[in-house]
């Protein structure tokens, strides 16, 4: 005989010969109740209006399960905040919310990037500047903004572009701090970070290394 839980070959001796041993038996029992109680609770929701259904990210246009009840409309919280600041009335909104937590003292403030930790793009190309011996600053301040790196004697700023620098509100952020750098004497020169892990993304690197070093072996003075 075969054992309705485990399938392993018995001799019939325990109980009815359904099962080879009171352990097998009371596991079966146990877990026939539970799918039986787990229908009945997805049944019972459901009747309630508490099922689940598809919706579409307004952000990422992507579809998720939710329930029904919920007034969720994202599918993360980074959606909804990528959104949401991708609205330039929103900004508005959250930026006079933050000013008013710093006035009332729950909120410390804007802090600036000095000190900060690098980025793994940023160490990379710390990497790279060091090797070809060319003199920098990072999270160099002009005016409201802070430069990458900034090869202060000729004017050039380097800016390692991530992942985030493809929102919305991030791009036009950059034009503007692009525009400011330009007016006051910078040469602005982006660097679109990618993966280095596969050889498309190594070649795009060595490529995008070597205009730069153009850039920088050109006429532009050296104070």
């Amino acid at each position: 005989m075969i054992c309705e839980k485990c399938k392993i070959e018995h001799n019939g001796s325990y109980g009815s010969g359904r099962f080879c041993s009171s352990k097998c038996s009371r596991s079966f029992s146990t877990s026939l109740k539970r799918c039986e109680i787990n229908r009945k609770v997805s049944e019972t929701l459901s009747n309630r209006g508490m099922g689940k259904e598809i919706r579409i990210c307004p952000f990422c246009k992507k579809s998720f399960d939710i329930l029904k009840r919920k007034p969720t409309r994202f599918c993360s919280k980074s959606c909804s905040a990528r959104y949401i600041g991708s609205i330039p009335s929103e900004r508005i909104k959250r930026r006079n919310r933050m000013v008013e937590k710093v006035k009332d003292g729950t909120h410390s403030g804007w802090k600036s990037r000095k000190g900060k930790p690098p980025s793994y793009p940023e160490r990379f190309f710390i990497k790279v500047l060091n090797n070809n011996k060319i003199m920098y600053e990072r999270d160099f301040p002009v005016g409201k903004w802070f430069i990458d790196f900034a090869i202060i004697g000729k004017k050039i700023a380097l800016e390692i572009d991530g992942r985030q620098h493809e929102w919305t509100e991030r791009k036009l952020k950059d034009r503007e701090k692009d525009l400011y750098l330009l007016t006051n004497g910078w040469y602005v020169h982006r660097i679109k970070w990618k993966s280095i892990n596969n050889e498309k993304g190594k070649s795009y690197i060595r490529d995008e290394i070597k205009k730069f070093l153009d850039i920088y072996d050109s006429n532009r003075p050296v104070a």
